[in-house]
């Protein structure tokens, strides 16, 4: 019986030069290594393996939307920074101050956004919507 020796492969799908990584795999690795955390520890934040987050960086993925918003939050974004996409939205309707001081610290602990203007805010509007319209935005890379 020979003994097998380990060889670096030259095929393309193997080889770091010539994978199928998309802007996603160079989002992600980039603030990945900004972080600092390398693939096992980002894997161990968001509950994939390493291997798994290597597969994600070096080539065409396309991830369940689960998987996406669990690796995006444990590099400190969202899925529209990522994937260089958003939403331009329009929302007609009419707004009400939220008062019920529950509601407010409900909004307060659980919202996922920021104010967009900065600084400290804590007043809460309710919108009932009478129509909403919008555009999906996508950025060239």
């Amino acid at each position: 019986m020979s003994a097998v020796t380990s060889m670096p492969s030259t095929h393309p799908q193997q080889s770091g030069e010539m994978t199928g990584r998309t802007d996603l795999g160079r989002r992600l690795a980039a603030r990945r290594e900004a972080l600092g955390p390398n693939r096992d520890a980002l894997g161990r934040r968001c509950c994939a393996d390493g291997t798994y987050i290597a597969y994600l960086e070096e080539h065409a993925a396309s991830p369940a939307i689960g998987t996406l918003v669990r690796v995006a939050d444990a590099l400190g974004l969202t899925v529209d920074d990522v994937t260089a996409t958003g939403w331009s939205v329009l929302a007609v309707g009419e707004l009400a101050a939220v008062t019920d001081p529950e509601e407010i610290r409900h909004l307060d602990t659980t919202a996922r956004s920021r104010p967009w203007a900065g600084g400290p805010r804590n007043h809460w509007m309710r919108l009932t919507p009478a129509r909403i319209t919008g555009r999906r935005v996508v950025h060239d890379s």
